[in-house]
């Protein structure tokens, strides 16, 4: 649910404008905290520091103003887009975030989706990110839904060919559900990438494995996250 601020005669007159941000309502979720769910890029591995995107976003916060953000590591190095199914519950009652930022999907698509466990067949990609955001927005959290950065290395054009389809996916159901929930947010991370880093987005790539963004990398991330928040107050 959202409302708009809405500004009377009054205060234009005062204030000489209005703010045009738009206000969720994120019940009792904690206003001061983002998570950041996903794999092992969520946890920040490739970056020299170990934190990833996580320090460059909150600080982009408090220039914004919003000082005291805290954006906490909930990335499960190799995870995949079903493991993400199976504990967001989990994660949405231990954190109470207001947001959470939603990267998975990199993993799948190395060992090719859709794959067998037990016998039966395991949700796609984007299936199984529909259902971890419809679960934390039935938790009235906030959700920033990012398209998977590039792979790069010779080795892994398959995979990175396999990316490039599920991003479109991934954008085509951000489209669906923000028609849908105004509070769910798309940051594409991929085409923030190849804009950043033409033609492949490679600069933007830690060399070493070729699957984990640079420190160069997790700046575009954490500027991607926060543009995508930019017009959203809770």
């Amino acid at each position: 649910m959202r409302t708009i601020a809405g500004c009377c005669l009054t205060l234009l007159l005062l204030a000489g404008g209005c703010d045009n941000a738009t206000h969720y309502d994120i019940g009792t979720n904690d206003p001061k905290r983002v998570v950041a769910f996903g794999d092992s890029i969520s946890a920040g591995e490739g970056s020299s520091d170990g934190n990833g995107y996580r320090s460059l976003l909150e600080g982009l916060f408090a220039a914004d103003g919003r000082g005291g953000m805290q954006v906490v590591n909930e990335g499960d190095p190799g995870a995949l887009s079903d493991s993400g199914v199976s504990h967001v519950d989990t994660v949405l009652q231990r954190d109470r975030p207001a947001v959470m930022i939603t990267l998975l999907g990199t993993n799948d698509e190395l060992l090719g989706m859709p794959r067998k466990q037990f016998g039966a067949f395991v949700g796609t990609t984007s299936g199984n990110l529909r259902e971890i955001v419809l679960a934390a927005r039935a938790n009235k959290t906030l959700v920033v839904l990012s398209t998977i950065p590039p792979v790069c290395t010779e080795h892994r054009q398959a995979q990175r060919n396999n990316i490039a389809l599920e991003n479109e996916k991934i954008v085509a159901l951000a489209a669906e559900l923000q028609a849908q929930d105004s509070g769910v947010f798309l940051a594409d991370a991929w085409g923030a990438f190849l804009t950043t880093s033409p033609p492949d987005g490679c600069g933007l790539i830690n060399m070493e494995r070729g699957n984990h963004p640079n420190d160069a990398g997790y700046a575009v991330l954490a500027q991607t996250y926060f543009d995508a928040l930019s017009d959203a107050r809770w």
